[in-house]
């Protein structure tokens, strides 16, 4: 009886536990998305940079502040 209560305790911790858990990984995935675009944007904008001088870097700013 004892026994029961406690198992009846954990599995309600553990279900929590995989409730908490996939929504961090939900909130992890969002994040690395964002992460990659930025990260793919200050590449795009090193790369025209080197390509084509200064000139090129207020457009691509404009382009990231979008």
């Amino acid at each position: 009886m004892a026994s029961n209560k406690i198992r009846n305790k954990r599995e309600v911790l553990y279900l929590k536990l995989k409730e908490i858990d996939s929504q961090n990984n939900a909130a992890q995935d969002v994040w690395e998305r964002y992460f990659l675009e930025d990260l793919q944007k200050f590449v795009a904008l090193k790369m025209a940079i080197q390509k084509e001088g200064w000139g090129k870097f207020n457009d691509e700013v404009e382009y990231i502040s979008m």
